[in-house]
């Protein structure tokens, strides 16, 4: 302070909103934009990172929040989305902390001089899994709307020994205009099968890639090539889904849904819509037992598609923002533009569950996310939530799921504590006194007996630690009689005078 020199410390990574200072001076702390908290040593040294879910910034223009989408990493079951510029971050949901970031475009990040005029950088825009979590494709693009831009499709395979991403293939301009889908194909990384991924660009093709052998006298290795291309009248291509036995191929071309053999490339039927001209925003298929169905929507519509007959099963007006998938059950969960949440199955059009204004800005994407743990949404109104939980982000960066509200959870605790007393196993007690009749001849209910114990005794007998607890001959007595059914039958003292 007294030698009159500025020292800085540059590349923080993100810009700073607070900057604090310890008591004795001897530390800072910095929080920044990208929800990252920093302490710095008096020496400028970095000593510890408090990272939560990353926010992007320079947020300028129509950019979207969350380009890739959100994704679920099926080896980890980590929430997958973008992250730092050029980067794709694993978030755990469950545990509420980020796991760790993949850097895919391997580029120093520069800062601009003036925030409010940031520099063009480059991003990852689409991503993709397969069902093994084998392989990751990721696509990148960078443009300043001056000079040719830049796309790169990458493949990345998972290095079981470093347990990370390692590159593999990387394909320089695989189409001409920007590349918006990106999809692999369900079953890819399977023992005995060929991983396929399909993308589709502006430029009115989509094309598919194959892992192939490139095993030379030097080493073991294989490799994506692009193996078919496929086009529809000059139409540009848009939406792409594969089946959820990846035995078909569904690619939107305008208003019309075409469906191909994706081993062959083969054209297999067209899928177009008499009562609307629009153009097709989403197409998905069902899955599980809604295998046989295809949903797409438009700007104002929703249709589901029967396979078998090839024609409209049914159709609603309502203008759809966001759909996600659950991977695990038949369930679908569709945002509209009025930021109203609708859950329904593809055979029903009746919603399993419905909530106006679930969030304050519009859904940007959204994922279904497996459980780790024993699900509390069973027999309650969330019961489409049993295998996986819903999260969605909106244009706030704010990451947002359904759940139930304090009362409910409490309700199914006790619940659940019900359950477990009344699985309680049949004593000894309780199997002589169920041959024991009442004095009107009525059959003691033996049912209820050994699936009451709700008394204060046993309550807090099986509340407490067994390392607390008295001596068991202390405890015999009031256990015994905690099993015994009051009275309810008052009975004259006369009678049992001699």
């Amino acid at each position: 302070m007294d030698s009159g020199y500025k020292d800085f410390l540059p590349r923080l990574g993100s810009p700073i909103n607070h900057v604090t200072c310890s008591h004795d001076n001897q530390l800072y702390a910095t929080c920044h934009t990208e929800n990252v908290i920093q302490v710095i040593s008096s020496t400028f040294t970095i000593k510890q990172v408090y990272q939560g879910l990353t926010r992007t910034h320079n947020l300028h223009g129509p950019h979207h929040p969350c380009p890739t989408g959100l994704l679920c990493d099926p080896r980890s079951g980590a929430l997958v989305l973008n992250g730092k510029h050029g980067h794709l971050q694993f978030y755990s949901v469950h545990a509420d902390r980020q796991m760790y970031n993949l850097d895919i475009v391997c580029q120093n990040f520069i800062s601009a001089e003036n925030l409010d005029r940031p520099l063009v950088v480059t991003d990852v825009t689409c991503a993709a899994f397969d069902d093994t979590g084998t392989w990751l494709a990721t696509v990148e693009y960078w443009n300043d709307d001056i000079i040719t831009p830049e796309i790169t499709l990458k493949f990345w395979f998972f290095d079981e020994e470093k347990q990370s991403y390692v590159l593999n293939t990387t394909v320089e301009a695989p189409h001409v205009e920007a590349v918006h889908t990106l999809k692999m194909r369900p079953g890819s990384g399977v023992k005995g099968s060929q991983a396929m991924a399909v993308t589709a660009s502006n430029d009115g093709k989509f094309k598919l890639w194959r892992v192939t052998d490139d095993t030379d006298i030097y080493r073991s290795n294989t490799k994506w090539t692009c193996e078919s291309v496929g086009f529809y009248r000059d139409l540009a291509a848009g939406s792409v889904e594969f089946s959820d036995d990846g035995s078909l191929l569904a690619v939107v071309f305008g208003p019309c849904i075409t469906l191909w053999e994706p081993d062959n490339n083969l054209l297999r039927h067209t899928l177009v819509s008499n009562t609307s001209s629009h153009c097709v925003k989403h197409v998905m298929f069902g899955r599980h037992g809604c295998s046989q169905y295809l949903l797409s929507t438009t700007q104002n519509t929703l249709t589901v598609w029967s396979l078998i007959t090839c024609g409209i099963l049914w159709t609603v007006d309502i203008s759809v923002q966001c759909v996600a998938q659950d991977p695990l059950s038949d369930v679908v969960a569709l945002f509209t533009a009025n930021k109203d949440l609708f859950v329904f199955r593809p055979s029903d059009p009746t919603p399993l569950f419905s909530h106006v204004a679930v969030s304050k800005s519009a859904v940007a994407s959204a994922a279904f996310i497996p459980h780790t743990k024993k699900s509390h949404y069973r027999g309650t109104t969330l019961s489409w939530q049993a295998q996986s939980e819903l999260y969605f982000m909106n244009n706030d960066q704010e990451l947002i799921t359904v759940a139930l509200n304090d009362t409910t959870k409490t309700a199914r605790n006790k619940q659940d504590v019900v359950q477990f007393e009344s699985n309680l196993p049949r004593s000894a007690l309780s199997l002589l006194m169920s041959h024991h009749r009442n004095k009107s001849g009525s059959k003691v209910n033996t049912e209820k007996v050994t699936r009451q114990p709700t008394g204060k005794f046993l309550r807090e007998l099986f509340s407490s630690a067994c390392h607390v607890q008295p001596s068991v001959k202390s405890l015999c007595r009031p256990f015994i009689q905690s099993l015994l059914i009051p009275s309810t039958q008052f009975r004259s003292v006369d009678n049992y005078v001699a």
